[in-house]
């Protein structure tokens, strides 16, 4: 858990992209499903089993699942079924999430009448026409 930690905190470090992205869509998607969040847990999953051996790995996984509250099942049953071998381009699929979810987060800001400052934050580390669409999508400006 603290490597992934570790290495989801790497990925905003080098790129503030991911970081703001995956604040603003969490008003409207689930942050454990973000790409940096699946590529932080590939990583832990791959790192697990190289130190304690794949077995190990699953046995440890399974016990958890059997043990753990029912809220906190769905970490270790996706901790299961990831494939260590997937990769994820996570600046790339953080900015596609960011212009899937642009609407949702649009009609959540009217919904609630606030503006969600993570929106303009993200919207700065895109380039400028990418700027512009995400702007008009999320904000209607």
């Amino acid at each position: 858990m603290i490597l992934m930690s570790l290495y989801l905190c790497a990925h905003v470090y080098l790129s503030p992209l991911v970081h703001y992205a995956s604040l603003a869509v969490s008003y409207v998607y689930d942050n454990h499903a973000t790409p940096a969040e699946l590529d932080a847990e590939i990583f832990g999953k791959t790192i697990s089993i190289e130190h304690f051996g794949l077995a190990h790995v699953i046995k440890h996984a399974e016990r958890k699942l059997e043990s753990c509250p029912q809220d906190h099942r769905w970490f270790w049953q996706r901790f299961l079924s990831l494939d260590i071998n997937t990769e994820v381009d996570v600046l790339e699929e953080t900015r596609k999430l960011l212009f899937e979810k642009a609407t949702a987060l649009r009609q959540e800001q009217e919904k609630l009448g606030v503006t969600f400052p993570q929106i303009q934050k993200a919207a700065s580390y895109l380039s400028g026409n990418d700027k512009t669409r995400f702007l008009e999508l999320a904000s209607g400006r």
